[in-house]
């Protein structure tokens, strides 16, 4: 959490504004950890002061390898943080983004 937090601070400082921090696709879990992916993108999010991006895509992928509730996830991200969305429609290759 540090190191990842204190990169994103150097990015910000480096460009001088705010960045974006994306949800990943997760393809593996880890046991190593304490916290699920939505409250660990709170945390950083609080303490860089960055925006958070949410792909609807990557929710989906994510719920699916690894058998989480896409429905539940999306409840529990930090839609305080959320600046931009993409919402990817897979079965006509499209996708619509949203500036918030």
């Amino acid at each position: 959490m540090i190191r990842v937090a204190d990169h994103i601070d150097q990015v910000q400082d480096v460009l001088g504004r705010k960045m974006l921090l994306e949800n990943p696709s997760s393809y593996l879990t880890s046991n190593e950890s304490t916290m699920s992916e939505t409250e660990f993108l709170r945390e950083i999010a609080q303490r860089t002061g960055c925006g958070l991006l949410l792909d609807v895509n990557n929710v989906f992928v994510s719920a699916t390898n690894l058998k989480l509730d896409a429905r539940g996830y999306i409840d529990d991200f930090p839609m305080i943080r959320l600046v931009k969305s993409i919402w990817a429609d897979m079965t006509k290759k499209k996708t619509i983004t949203a500036h918030l």
